[in-house]
């Protein structure tokens, strides 16, 4: 089959030579199209990699802005509670001394200074 294949594609050869030169070709196309297949392959494992890793990234910064968010609901949280405590303590001071409350400085303002430097450390 192969020595008719020679010599109806290439007469000018003698059949041995045109069987070789088909011989050839044969492999040189068997290994093009392995290359190929090769090719298409990994591209598709990169390809599928790519999209694995972007999904993982995807999903962490989801996870960071989850946490960002979290942190700013503790955040606000903590201040809402200070202002509270501040306005808390505040009250407190002119229910104690209402008369004084109606000073200039009384005591409402001695116990938000007090309070405001017990946030400062001092």
């Amino acid at each position: 089959m192969i020595a008719r294949l020679a010599a109806y594609l290439l007469p000018s050869l003698s059949p041995r030579a045109a069987r070789a030169v088909i011989i050839a070709g044969a492999i040189v196309a068997g290994a093009l199209a392995l290359w190929a297949a090769k090719a298409i392959y990994d591209h598709a494992v990169i390809r599928r990699h790519e999209a694995t890793q972007e999904a993982a990234r995807a999903r962490e910064t989801a996870r960071g802005i989850i946490r960002a968010d979290e942190a700013g609901d503790a955040i606000r949280e903590r201040e809402t509670a200070r202002a509270r405590a501040l306005e808390e303590a505040e009250r407190n001071a002119t229910q104690a001394h209402p008369d004084a409350a109606r000073q200039p400085v009384g005591p409402a303002a001695d116990a938000v200074l007090g309070e405001l430097r017990n946030r400062s450390g001092r």
